[in-house]
């Protein structure tokens, strides 16, 4: 089993801000979780995810009050079956707040966009697209493979042990932000509709980028400030 997965990453950085958690594998895609959870309006995702089995509520302990604040991590996928821009607009507008329903961060194409870099210090590959053809799982983690500069190139080894790595992915995948976007400020509803615009054009692409690693600027936002001093932004 390969080392780079989120519950690896996710562990790093929760403990940067030294809180405690719970890590829940959904185990299937976004498109999936929407479809159940639109076929009952009032099936909440911890309900969703008690009645599966996935997680375990005390018998006293209702849904709304399990948790103080909630993330989800998808792939985008967008050659899956059951995709439509449609979809994941709506539920990236659901969960739009991580203490109510919860906040959606998604990975363009998939979760080892966090690691495409071939150099932190002068990176050609920093605003690279992928082509949608391109985007399904092993053409593109062979793509990493053969290029990133995190862990052992050839062998998709990033587990992100070093403090430095997790600081260099958030810079790298800030600036891609900015540079879809056009501004400082996170906004992943603009990310989302300029992602859209570039894959339903001529180019048929989109930005190579993880928005899952922002989580940490948006916990905690003096945390560019930090970057910014320690390797530049």
């Amino acid at each position: 089993m390969e080392k780079c997965n989120v519950e690896n990453v996710a562990k790093k950085m929760f403990h940067l801000v030294k809180e405690d958690y719970k890590i829940v594998s959904y185990g299937t895609s976004l498109y999936e979780l929407y479809e159940e959870l639109s076929s009952d309006p009032l099936l909440s995702l911890v309900g969703l995810l008690k009645s599966t089995g996935k997680i375990t509520l005390g018998p006293e302990e209702l849904s709304k009050q399990a948790f103080s604040q909630i993330y989800l991590v998808f792939d985008y996928e967008p050659h899956y079956q059951k995709y439509s821009d449609e979809k994941v607009k709506k539920m990236l507008s659901f969960f739009d707040n991580e203490t109510e329903n919860g906040k959606l961060y998604i990975n363009y194409p998939m979760f080892e966009a966090a690691f495409y870099l071939d150099d932190f210090e002068n990176p050609k590959c920093a605003y690279e697209k992928i082509s949608i053809i391109d985007c399904c799982g092993e053409t593109f983690k062979t793509k990493v493979r053969s290029l990133s500069c995190f862990g052992k190139k050839n062998h998709l080894d990033f587990s992100l042990s070093k403090t430095l790595d997790i600081w260099q992915s958030i810079k790298w995948n800030y600036k891609r932000v900015v540079y879809l976007i056009g501004k400082e400020e996170l906004d992943y509803q603009m990310v989302l509709d300029r992602q859209i615009e570039i894959k339903n054009s001529k180019e048929k692409s989109i930005l190579i980028l993880s928005t899952f690693v922002l989580m940490i600027v948006d916990y905690n936002p003096g945390i560019l400030k930090v970057l910014e001093e320690r390797i530049g932004l």
